[in-house]
């Protein structure tokens, strides 16, 4: 289905050549020497839905709310992309290829870093026979962590004091893309002194 996530029903023992070019199939072969791999029944749990989803999952009546609050509100500010909390202060910015870029980091007036981001994120599949071997997913150089980014909900994603940051993007075809609420702050005590 058009919705389906392609990792999570994969299709094994089968050599697929396809020219990206011209979009034909080159190859279409079993492997020598393995077994053909039914394709896995769909599984709702195991397929990526998109934030409206979470709202209709069906929860666990045996758990008790939990009510995340801050009545006098957060200890953090932004005055635009600037954070500043706890003699902390940054810049947030955002990329297609590397998502969540943070700038100009102090701690107390002190620079302790210039920029900070995910320059990249490799996934290798694990399996060392053919042709999983050749599977590395470079998330960031390939496809880009920010381009993925879907929109975040609260109550779904984020949870308590919010503040959300936009993500603008240049598409592929050079056009100008919003994505509301890209990037959810908030803060967590986690008991350090």
């Amino acid at each position: 289905e058009e919705r389906d996530n392609i990792y999570a029903r994969p299709l094994g023992g089968l050599e697929i050549m396809i020219d990206i070019q011209s979009r034909e199939v080159i190859k279409f072969q079993p492997i020598p020497g393995k077994e053909i791999m039914a394709l896995v029944p769909r599984d709702p749990l195991m397929n990526y839905e998109t934030a409206p989803a979470c709202s209709n999952a069906k929860k666990d009546a045996t758990l008790k709310p939990l009510h995340i609050t801050q009545p006098e509100g957060a200890s953090f500010t932004v005055s635009g992309r600037k954070v500043e909390w706890q003699g902390w202060s940054f810049y947030v910015g955002f990329t297609s290829r590397e998502g969540l870029v943070l700038h100009l980091g102090k701690f107390r007036d002190r620079p302790v870093f210039y920029r900070s981001s995910f320059a990249e994120m490799v996934v290798p599949y694990g399996d060392p026979e053919y042709p999983n071997f050749l599977k590395n997913a470079f998330d960031a150089g390939e496809d880009g962590l920010g381009r993925n980014t879907h929109s975040l909900t609260l109550g779904c994603d984020c949870k308590g004091l919010i503040y959300y940051f936009d993500a603008f993007l240049t598409t592929k075809e050079g056009t100008g893309k919003v994505i509301k609420n890209a990037i959810c702050m908030h803060e967590e005590d986690d008991g350090i002194a």
